[in-house]
């Protein structure tokens, strides 16, 4: 949180080349754009042993989003990914960023926790993450919050939990305005397939109040 802009991003980066053991990087709350970003990431992909990394509220677009999937890729130990408030999609219109960083986080295998609140996924988005919870055997974690799912985006969720045992632990869906036909079979999922999952997250979703929740 110290206002970096893509300028000082450079400088940063220049630093960076010389760190081989750092595991964890927090880049959060700045305003590194797609061109900050571009050039961490380039950097990034050389710190083998990064597990976390964290570049929320970075303002970085989709452009941003193809330099994290390129990353991720790369990042073979890579376990923790939160980039939230980044505006991933532009408002919804470009889901394929986001398709990257899935494909690429599905072919390591190694991420556990996935940070994507206050991006505009919608429908699309929710696909892309459908897949990636139907199909990771290491994903414990994810927060959808303010993504803007709507009840067929949370149908999408629902349909990849269906009939899968999973290692998900936290599932974070709220202010998502899915209402009970989205609440519904989300829940239905996950009292009928075989998960353990510790901790659902659905406030403010315009739920019924005479809705059965389990």
């Amino acid at each position: 949180n110290q206002t970096l802009g893509p300028l000082s991003a450079l400088v940063v980066a220049q630093l960076l080349k010389a760190n081989k053991t750092a595991t964890s990087i927090d880049l959060s709350h700045n305003s590194l754009r797609k061109e900050g970003t571009r050039a961490l990431c380039e950097v990034m992909e050389g710190m083998f042993q990064l597990a976390e990394i964290n570049i929320s509220s970075n303002e970085i677009y989709p452009d941003g989003g193809e330099s994290m999937a390129a990353l991720v890729e790369k990042c073979a130990k890579l376990s923790v990914l939160k980039v939230a408030e980044n505006n991933l999609t532009n408002w919804g219109q470009s889901c394929a960023p986001l398709e990257s960083i899935v494909a690429n986080a599905l072919r390591t295998d190694t991420l556990k926790v996935l940070h994507l609140q206050g991006n505009v996924l919608r429908e699309p988005g929710a696909a892309a993450i459908a897949r990636l919870i139907k199909e990771s055997k290491t994903l414990e974690e994810i927060d959808l919050s303010r993504a803007q799912l709507g009840p067929d985006g949370a149908i999408s969720i629902a349909d990849a939990l269906t009939g899968k045992e999973s290692n998900l632990k936290v599932l974070k869906l709220g202010e998502n305005s899915i209402g009970s036909r989205g609440s519904t079979p989300l829940v239905e999922a996950l009292c009928t397939s075989g998960h353990t999952l510790a901790r659902l997250d659905l406030r403010k979703n315009n739920i019924p109040e005479g809705c059965v929740l389990g």
